[in-house]
């Protein structure tokens, strides 16, 4: 099983290097890859990554100008599928998803194809909760792809 993470960053100076040591802990452990797409951020963001990945082999930093989130994303699975990558576990930088909540996640690849987890009570801004409700909408009504509603154990907010 070859499992790459893909964490798509852009200006989170403040939590990127505490984020990618919890999620670099479990690559290692596991023999995963952790790649951090930073975005063209405009604070330090790419350089500490750049500074991790000098004592992380598991880290590969792919910097790119600002392209937008959904970029990133795409850059980053580009990246994993082409390094023989056989799953891809997409999290976001600011921590919202903690690595101890992986196995929970995980293990639900063998009742699907594709899993998507999500927190029931999110720290999200206002807009991209309503983004998240299209996409559901669009993803069951208008493509009628059943999305199985699983939570993650609640956790407080507060990195």
């Amino acid at each position: 099983m070859k499992l790459s993470i893909v964490m798509p960053a852009y200006n989170e100076e403040g939590c990127i290097v505490a984020v990618c040591m919890e999620w670099l802990a479990l690559a290692e452990e596991r023999g995963f890859v952790l790649i951090a797409v930073d975005d063209g951020s405009r604070d330090r963001t790419g350089a500490l990554l750049d500074e991790l990945a000098k004592s992380h082999a598991a880290l590969r930093v792919i910097h790119q100008v600002n392209q937008g989130h959904g970029q990133a994303v795409l850059n980053g699975y580009r990246e994993a599928i082409g390094m023989g990558a056989l799953w891809v576990f997409q999290v976001d930088s600011d921590g919202q998803f903690l690595a101890e909540d992986f196995e929970a996640v995980w293990s639900e690849r063998l009742h699907s194809q594709f899993v998507l987890g999500y927190r029931k009570d999110r720290a999200d801004p206002w807009l991209r909760r309503v983004l998240s409700l299209v996409n559901r909408w669009i993803t069951e009504v208008l493509l009628r792809v059943r999305v199985r509603r699983a939570f993650l154990p609640e956790h407080p907010q507060g990195r």
